[in-house]
């Protein structure tokens, strides 16, 4: 079987792997440089991460449909689920009750149907999952550790976005959730949490920034200017360029009854330039919005909604897209892979002469990088591998069209492969495979641009269907 993996990983996403042969899918690295402190109580840790158990899972989701309207929408309120993580383990493998890896199992107690995750601590406090089936959503929470024991007691599920599965056709969705302790679960850390007197509550308790609400953003229409590093399939030349467009938000709901609210958590947006429909959600407790394409669910956005004192919306942050779409080309339809970085224009309607991020400090570097992968093979619990090795990347620069913005975006080479990257945030890049494999890796780079490392990589070989997590430095 080790054999098959091996082929498997080398003949997939290739972009995280360098040379090594055998890992040719993913990498990520712990950040260290301008991560959040570690929660209360780290050293009980042993200097790893913290334990999970068996969680009562609460969520909302919103989606579209198979067939309906690409500006439709549908909530749901799943029943109650058990969120049972097993199987935590160190970077190679090995069982550790503070591991960096470990896989979750989704019981629905009413069907008795499971739905497996495969799942790694992207840092102290934040946990990082997609399903073992597919890879076909990101899911991202923050959790609350007992300091005494450095057990999690709950975790806040702060984006969830992607495409799931609806009868047998993908199904764009967006939600959010929160995981609370199950008493009776796992009576061995039920015993270690009373002796230490922890009080069991759920992932950081979070105050809604409008007073119980979100910003008001139903009948909001943002105009930006966009920059887009895009690919069509693996052959074609990478493209650099620019355009003006706008972001109209739409059909603001409450959570929980999905009917319309004013300052509600999800919200929908519209680009009439580029003709996308995107389902968006508030991170619980924040102006932070995740959004998702309403075709494929593998075109997201991110950016946070600026507000004055009353919670009137200002504007947006700088707008960071990345994945793939669908577009037409020559009567066919063909797969882009895209990063993009999206400023608010101003009255002049001018290009910016410059953009708030910039990768300048990595083009033309070579790093060499070690990287553990975890990869699961279907929806179960036996098809699960671990693989260890390094290789080498390097960031090119791109030519664009003329217009500025080019620092913010480099081409990264890695073991004959290809990703498209953009600047995030100082000092971070988002990067898109580009060809048949879909993975999309965080890096993490120093002031100096002497040390690379991965925050997370994520995505699905095609060629086998293996859901792939990793990480290294």
């Amino acid at each position: 079987m080790a054999s098959r993996i091996a082929l498997c990983l080398t003949t997939g996403a290739a972009c995280l792997a360098g040379a090594a042969a055998a890992l040719a899918d993913g990498f990520l690295a712990q950040r260290t440089e301008g991560q959040p402190a570690p929660p209360a109580g780290a050293s009980a840790c042993q200097g790893g991460y913290p334990t999970l158990g068996t969680y009562d899972v609460h969520s909302t989701v919103r989606l579209r449909l198979p067939g309906a309207a690409l500006d439709s929408v549908t909530a749901e309120v799943p029943a109650p689920a058990d969120g049972i993580f097993f199987n935590q383990s160190d970077d190679f493998g090995a069982p550790s009750a503070h591991g960096k890896f470990v896989q979750m199992d989704m019981h629905d107690p009413v069907t008795d149907s499971h739905e497996y995750y495969i799942c790694l601590f992207e840092g102290p406090a934040k946990l990082f999952c997609t399903p073992s089936d597919s890879a076909g959503r990101l899911s991202r929470y923050e959790v609350a550790v007992c300091p005494e024991t450095c057990i999690v007691t709950g975790l806040r599920q702060y984006a969830l976005a992607g495409a799931g599965v609806y009868g047998d056709e993908r199904t764009p969705l967006v939600g959010t959730g929160q995981y609370d302790w199950q008493w009776g679960a796992v009576p061995a850390l039920d015993k270690v949490l009373r002796a230490a007197g922890c009080e069991v509550v759920g992932a950081a308790a979070s105050v809604a920034p409008c007073g119980g609400g979100y910003p008001p953003m139903d009948g909001e229409a943002i105009n930006l200017t966009a920059f887009e590093l895009s690919q069509i399939g693996d052959s074609a030349p990478p493209a650099l360029g620019s355009r003006h467009l706008s972001v109209s938000f739409f059909n603001q709901t409450d959570a929980e009854s999905g009917a319309a609210n004013a300052t509600g958590q999800f919200v929908q947006a519209f680009s009439p330039e580029i003709g996308f429909y995107f389902l968006c959600v508030f991170s619980e407790g924040a102006a932070d919005l995740t959004c998702v394409d309403t075709v494929r669910g593998s075109f997201f956005m991110q950016m946070t909604v600026i507000m004055d004192d009353t919670c009137k919306p200002l504007g947006l942050s700088s707008v960071i897209s990345y994945g793939y779409y669908e577009s037409a080309a020559d009567g066919d339809t063909v797969t882009v892979s895209s990063v993009a970085l999206a400023v608010e224009s101003d009255d002049t309607g001018d290009m910016p002469s410059t953009l708030p991020m910039s990768l300048a400090p990595v083009l033309g570097h070579q790093y060499s990088i070690g990287m553990h992968v975890l990869t699961a093979l279907g929806n179960g619990t036996d098809q699960v591998f671990f693989q260890s090795g390094s290789g080498e990347v390097s960031f090119a620069a791109v030519a664009g069209d003329g217009q500025d913005g080019s620092e913010a975006f480099a081409q990264l080479t890695a073991g004959g492969q290809t990703c498209l990257c953009t600047a995030a945030a100082v000092g971070e890049s988002l990067c898109v495979q580009t060809g048949d494999s879909p993975l999309i890796v965080d890096y993490r780079f120093d002031a100096n641009a002497t040390d690379l490392e991965m925050a997370w990589g994520w995505g699905v070989s095609v060629v086998a269907q293996m859901a792939l997590l990793s990480f290294g430095q």
